[in-house]
């Protein structure tokens, strides 16, 4: 056992075999198999956009497409994290995967923007939930010293649909129309499902020590913010009143759904849910909007857009693997503030490419920034279950993806409101865009800035 900076970070009872045979390695299995199948849905869909928007259009709702369905997941995940604590995680993972499954097929089918923006939501509420089931799972179900490696091993299962998944949804979209592209989701997404749900009844509930959300508070969230990202889409005064309409609706619901001093950032775990917050803004506000930047701004193909998604991707994994070599040997807050802070530079070193620098540069920055966000998420992960209360993993990590999803919704939404914004005002894509990733940036430094106040026991 080893103490750094007022963190105990405990390596006994942690080697790979612990976790790869017997009933546990079933388990870690079918956790990884989860996991492949909702990072299959993001790189695909992320890489096939810009071809959904020739086809059926709607490019003032693009930013809604990703938005749509981190907002909806506000709703699921402090539902989800209650019910693992409660129940135990079996029931709400199938809930929550039939959800996912039938948004998936909607989606496969829209015939328009608003009826793909509704689906994706269904998906967002469905699959937003399992990281917080899986998550729960990990810090109930292993030794604190095995899991770190068990996260690892399922961020390593990024690194197929980061090769095979944006290719693979170019390829599809070019020869078949891209609503075939859902069917790669769609097969792993059933795959897991009938594969893990057995495995998760063997984890029992230990009973929450948590109250029971009320279903309104996330609700309430998910509507202050999709509020909020409305107002800022309309550059006329109703669009200032939502916007204020939404940001007092949603900071309400927070301050009665997130841990006590969560909005202050006071030290320990309402400190890891804020930086939570911001990471994702920073890292997803950007990486969103990538194949609009290489696609219509510097005319490559999707294909081409894929490979800096794949790159970005195959980053974050190694990043996963690197944090395994760290976590234990530096103060956890250093990791965060470093690494956040090379987010920041990766960010801005991409946008260059808006007003005409190298692609060079920008397909060099990309795994800068998805190599950090590898470090400073699990690590923030790692964090929340460290500061949780026994019986409680759920509503801890509950919180912190929560936030989570909160910044991927309000970084994405309020990047597509400044593309939109600067289209409206006739200046084309590219101040928007630029807006977009400065914002991206400042998120990413603000996250460094809060590093020193994550540590668990701060």
């Amino acid at each position: 056992m080893k103490e750094v900076e007022g963190e105990v970070q405990r390596t006994t009872g942690s080697g790979w075999g612990e976790i790869l045979r017997g009933p546990q390695g079933g388990l870690t299995f079918g956790l990884t198999l989860l996991t492949l199948s909702v990072a299959t849905e993001s790189l695909v869909i992320t890489a096939i956009m810009p071809a959904i928007v020739r086809d059926i259009g709607g490019l003032s709702l693009y930013g809604f497409a990703f938005s749509a369905f981190f907002l909806a997941g506000l709703v699921s995940i402090p539902i989800a994290g209650w019910g693992v604590d409660r129940f135990g995680p079996s029931a709400p993972f199938g809930a929550t995967m039939a959800i996912f499954l039938v948004g998936t097929l909607v989606a496969a089918l829209a015939p328009s923007m608003p009826v793909l923006v509704l689906a994706r939501g269904a998906q967002g509420l469905g699959a937003a939930a399992q990281f917080t089931i899986s998550q729960s799972t990990i810090a109930r179900a292993y030794p604190p010293g095995a899991r770190v490696r068990v996260l690892s091993l399922m961020s390593a299962t990024w690194i197929l649909p980061s090769l095979l998944g944006p290719s693979l949804g170019a390829a599809i979209t070019a020869l078949l129309g891209w609503r075939w592209a859902f069917g790669v989701i769609l097969l792993p997404a059933v795959l897991a499902t009938a594969f893990t749900f057995p495995r998760l009844r063997r984890v029992r509930p230990t009973g929450t020590t948590s109250s029971r959300p009320a279903v309104r508070r996330p609700l309430q969230i998910a509507v202050g913010a999709g509020l909020l990202i409305t107002g800022l889409t309309n550059l006329s005064w109703w669009g200032m009143v939502l916007t204020g309409a939404g940001l007092v609706i949603a900071i309400e619901a927070l301050v009665h759904t997130l841990p006590a001093g969560s909005l202050r950032a006071r030290p320990g775990l309402p400190a890891i849910v804020t930086a939570s917050f911001f990471l994702n803004l920073g890292f997803y506000a950007g990486a969103s909007f990538v194949p609009l930047v290489l696609v219509s701004v510097r005319g490559t193909t999707v294909f081409a857009a894929g490979l800096g998604i794949m790159a970005s991707t195959v980053a974050w994994t190694v990043g996963v693997w690197f944090n395994t070599q760290l976590v234990d040997r530096y103060a956890r807050w250093v990791l965060v503030a470093s690494f956040a802070s090379l987010l920041a530079a990766g960010t801005i070193g991409f946008a260059t490419a808006i007003y005409g620098a190298p692609l060079l540069l920008a397909y060099a920055t990309l795994p800068l920034a998805g190599l950090s966000m590898g470090i400073c998420f699990n690590t923030l992960t790692l964090n929340a279950m460290a500061a949780a209360s026994p019986g409680a993993e759920g509503f801890a990590l509950a919180g912190r993806n929560l936030m989570a999803n909160l910044g991927t919704a309000v970084g994405t939404g309020v990047g597509g409101a400044a593309v939109a914004a600067s289209q409206a005002a006739s200046l084309g894509i590219k101040p928007g865009l630029a807006v977009t990733f400065g914002l991206a940036a400042a998120a990413a430094l603000v996250t460094a800035a809060l590093a020193r106040r994550t540590a668990p026991s701060a």
